[in-house]
């Protein structure tokens, strides 16, 4: 078939292209790979493949694994939806393209292309082995219409997810982590064996998966706050081009153009290579705030300070001994706290903001230092603005080794602090269903998970599009069957405002108490639960320290939240106590290699301690 009677690009970055015409039977990869599959159970409709959703009808091909780079690729495919997922996300879906596996305890794999449905409606979105217990799942925020053809297509460029549907931006979500593969078969109308309940019921006509980004996004476009923008796509000469329209182009020194992850980079090699351009009003303005961005790559070079930008006496973005930093003249130098490194080697989008009350800086749009202190952007000097180095006493000096991609300055706070924070219950406190959940305010909607496990991939209570920052626990969990008093049970939040969506909140947990089910005792002895060794081999001394007596359990979890042991349960006195578990549960039976929750109850006061059992 001619490439030109395709409805996707066919070239030499395609790892594989399907054109299913609906035959059972041997379908032809039309790419470079020769990764041919079959077709199973499927009948010809509308020039297309019919997937009937029962999990017998589906097209198996060869893993696309080895073809595909960490960091970048597209997946496309045209569909028509004829039947929704019967039941509401998390426990069902349906699975249009990819594979989805998880390694107990460990960490997902994979890419999807699935449809969920939320609040009655059916939304595609694309879910990423990503590292710990949970894809990384990029949604469309516009839902799927039933018996109409749709193009549907996702990509990753190493730095940002982002959907499309027909063509259009529907959601982008800032995201670095390489993409984990396991080898898995790719799979066209399920997720795979042993998964029906995950079937696609409706027709696919092509499908291709792409070594490259199709869809080009810019990720600091400009706007009416733009006051400097550059891309570093000149590959040459000595001017790096103003985008912003203000004209504050930059004069090259000593610089070597090189690729970027967008188009192309400068390099900086530390010792000589920066770029200035003179003050001018549009670079000292700042009111109402300021926010500097920047896609960078560092390299390690294990100097006290190395800037990004400079303009001395007013702003600056830089990194202090890897640790993002923002400087405001008035306010003073800040970086990231020590417990927070930015990857060298690796591109990220590190931004700097200022609102003249608090103090921000991100990493991939995700808030990793706030402090609030009042000020305003000094604007009295007329020193030039420099890339790649700072200005220290009359020289030159801070020097920046590394690619700025993209460097972009506004003269307003445009980064929403879109991550917000779950505030009650306290850390594994008793709750009943009566009680109310809360969160940090932010700006747009909010999405919801409670789940039974630290993956939340199964036994998962959500809830989509709250506009409101509390919900009571009796309309989330009502109906909910296999929850017994004492359940342990953990919760996040992010927030949501159309095309984007925040990170995750940090996990919070809380038990489930039916009403009037509390322990007698000191409810203030907070109770001081360590584990060692851990990991633990065959087994681990679990010791806490009491300040007074009480009444005190001591539980074992496992990451599904099932409670697998009773280590302790009755009076304990003041002191130390130091039971042992050895990795069985209450039946006698072995437990199984995995990531294990031992959980303390003293009084009403919790305390949770991850346990490693390696067999």
């Amino acid at each position: 078939m001619a490439a030109h009677s395709l409805l996707f690009q066919l070239d030499s970055q395609t790892v594989a292209y399907w054109r299913l015409t609906g035959e059972t039977g041997v379908v032809r990869d039309l790419g470079p790979n020769g990764l041919d599959g079959n077709a199973y159970n499927v009948i010809p409709e509308d020039s297309a493949t019919h997937f009937s959703g029962t999990g017998t009808s589906y097209a198996q091909f060869p893993s696309l694994d080895a073809f595909l780079p960490p960091d970048c690729f597209t997946l496309q495919a045209r569909v028509r939806v004829d039947e929704y997922p019967d039941y509401e996300y998390p426990d069902y879906g349906a699975s249009i393209a990819g594979y989805a596996a998880w390694l107990y305890g460990d960490r997902t794999f994979g890419y999807e292309l699935r449809l969920i449905m939320r609040n009655g409606q059916c939304y595609p979105e694309l879910c990423i082995g990503d590292e710990g217990y949970t894809w990384e799942v990029i949604r469309s925020n516009t839902p799927v219409q039933l018996n109409a053809w749709t193009v549907l297509a996702a990509q990753f460029d190493g730095i940002t997810l982002s959907f499309f549907m027909n063509g259009a931006l529907k959601a982008q979500l800032a995201h670095t982590v390489p993409m984990k593969f396991n080898g898995s078969d790719f799979y066209v109308g399920r997720r795979g064996p042993g998964t029906p309940d995950w079937a696609f019921h409706g027709c696919v006509s092509e499908v291709a998966v792409s070594k490259t980004v199709r869809y080009p996004v810019d990720p600091l476009p400009r706007d009416t706050h733009t006051v400097a923008l550059y891309h570093f796509n000149e590959k040459g000469g000595d001017t790096a081009h103003d985008a912003s329209g203000y004209g504050n182009h930059l004069r090259v020194y000593n610089g070597v153009w090189s690729n970027g992850i967008r188009d192309g980079s400068l390099a900086f090699n530390g010792l000589s290579t920066y770029a200035e351009a003179s003050s001018t009003s549009s670079l000292v303005s700042f009111d109402s705030g300021i926010t500097i961005e920047a896609l960078v790559t560092v390299e390690p070079t294990g100097v006290e300070w190395e800037h990004i930008i400079d303009k001395p006496g007013t702003y600056g973005l830089s990194y202090h001994y890897g640790h993002p930093a923002m400087l405001i003249d008035g306010v003073g130098w800040w970086w990231t706290p020590d417990n927070f490194d930015a990857p060298f080697n690796r591109w990220v989008v590190l931004a700097g903001q200022f609102d003249r009350r608090v103090q921000r800086l991100f990493v991939n749009e995700r808030l990793v230092a706030e402090r609030f202190i009042g000020g305003t952007v000094s604007y009295t000097y007329s020193f030039p603005l420099r890339v790649g180095v700072g200005y220290n006493y009359g020289t030159l000096d801070y020097w920046f080794k590394g690619r700025i991609d993209e460097l972009r300055i506004s003269d307003n706070p445009r980064l929403a602090i879109r991550q917000t924070r779950p505030i009650w219950p306290p850390e594994s406190c008793d709750v009943h269903l009566g009680d109310t959940l809360r969160w940090t305010r932010k700006e747009g909607r909010y999405d919801l998970e409670i789940g039974r496990s630290l993956c939340f991939c199964g036994g998962k209570f959500a809830v989509q599009g709250v506009t409101d920052t509390c919900l009571p626990l009796v309309s989330l969990l009502d109906g909910a069957s296999g929850l017994s008093p004492d359940s342990l049970l953990y919760w996040r939040v992010r927030s949501c405002d159309g095309v984007y969506q925040s990170w995750w909140s940090p996990i919070s947990t809380f038990f489930l108490q039916p009403v009037g089910n509390e322990y007698s005792g000191d409810a203030g002895a907070l109770p001081d639960l360590m584990a060692f060794p851990n990991p633990f081999t065959p087994h681990s001394r679990i010791s806490f320290s009491l300040s007074s007596p009480v009444h005190a359990r001591l539980l074992i979890y496992d990451c599904q939240g099932k409670r697998v042991r009773i280590i302790f349960d009755g009076p304990a006195q003041a002191g130390l106590h130091g039971p042992a578990w050895a990795g069985d549960a209450d039946n006698g039976e072995k437990t199984p290699s995995g990531v294990y929750m031992a959980v303390l109850k003293a009084g009403r006061q919790h305390q949770v301690r991850k346990l490693f059992l390696i067999r």
